[in-house]
């Protein structure tokens, strides 16, 4: 679980964005990559029957092919925030390519009248200092994680990733992980066993939006 572990804790040592928010009883689960034809439908009835709620960070290239699935979600309580155009390495982009990604996702999910447009998480988490500045200073905030089970891994088992937030889950988190084609199987088994981990810890799960984001500081 080192890799695991280590993941977890980079994003909140190198100051790259907002890592946990400020609650005494919510956790905060988020899935990149989607919308998915599969996957988030998947996702959205298994929150739906633990009474969870999450935040979808999309591409935007998945909002133009699955806009009905993106507007399930809104509808449903969750919230939609941005994970760039096409999933395109910021380290591979310079500034201008990278605003103008965000900003032709951002406006898809205003246009679906998302309360979390300007809130974003990089493709693979990577970002230098420099390029969260400038994205500071356009209106957009970077939201990370604290908590990342590593569900993208092929040799990851379930259990394994449950008994990591178990051990690791305190009030505030966000938890990172993923809808997509890649998790779509094992979704089912690791939402049910997140909702018993809330539940034994006296935790309920809540949305980011931007207000909230930008109230936390």
């Amino acid at each position: 679980m080192l890799f695991e572990t280590l993941a977890s804790l980079l994003p909140g040592r190198f100051g790259l964005g907002v890592t946990r928010l400020k609650s005494e009883d919510a956790v905060y689960l988020t899935f990149d990559d989607g919308p998915h034809p599969v996957a988030t439908p998947r996702t959205l009835e298994l929150l739906g029957k633990h009474c969870l709620t999450g935040t979808f960070f999309c591409l935007g290239e998945q909002l133009e092919r699955h806009s009905k699935i993106a507007a399930t979600t809104l509808s449903e309580g969750h919230a939609l925030a941005n994970h760039s155009y096409d999933h395109t390495s910021f380290l591979r982009k310079n500034n201008t390519e990278i605003l103008q990604s965000l900003e032709k996702t951002r406006t898809l999910l205003a246009a679906m009248n998302s309360a979390s447009s300007h809130i974003y998480r990089p493709p693979y988490g990577r970002i230098t200092k420099r390029q969260a500045g400038t994205l500071s200073d356009e209106g957009y905030r970077l939201c990370m994680w604290s908590v990342m089970p590593g569900d993208y891994r092929k040799k990851r088992s379930v259990e394994d990733m449950l008994g990591f937030i178990r051990k690791r889950l305190q009030p505030g988190d966000i938890i990172v992980l993923h809808d997509n084609e890649n998790t779509a199987q094992e979704l089912p088994d690791m939402i049910s066993g997140l909702a018993d981990i809330l539940d034994e810890k006296g935790l309920r799960s809540a949305r980011i939006t931007d207000e909230e984001l930008s109230n936390d500081g």
